[in-house]
């Protein structure tokens, strides 16, 4: 009878925690390309910040066509380039972003973990803004 209770608890164990790795594992999508815009919320660093206007491949448009996601860089020295080739002028840019696309349970958001970028300047006269 011990035995059998045991058992039953230790089944009931890995059962929840099977359930909970996945529930919190929600969605990856490897190889994803976005085009987005920068989104410049009055809260401050409020993530997610990048607007989606254009998703590949296309079966996650319904999902994530007109909504926000965080963006990471896999590389600490890519991101440093990023960072100082948009300076202040985050809004005057689109980006084109390819990467894994991740639920981070820590953000509470999707982010997608960028391997390479793309900017495309919006409006030559943005800078005057």
């Amino acid at each position: 009878m011990k035995n059998r209770f045991k058992l039953f608890i230790i089944l009931i164990i890995t059962t929840t925690v099977i359930i909970l790795v996945t529930f919190f594992q929600k969605f990856t999508q490897k190889d994803v390309s976005v085009k987005c815009y920068y989104m410049g919320y009055a809260c401050g660093d409020c993530t997610p910040q990048y607007y989606i206007f254009e998703i590949l491949p296309v079966s996650l448009e319904k999902k994530f066509l007109k909504k926000d996601i965080d963006i990471e860089f896999l590389k600490k020295n890519q991101q440093e380039k990023f960072e100082k080739g948009i300076g202040i002028y985050r809004i005057c840019y689109i980006y084109e972003f390819n990467g894994n696309l991740k639920y981070s349970i820590k953000k509470n958001c999707y982010v997608l973990k960028v391997k390479k970028y793309n900017l495309k300047l919006k409006n030559k006269n943005c800078y005057d803004n």
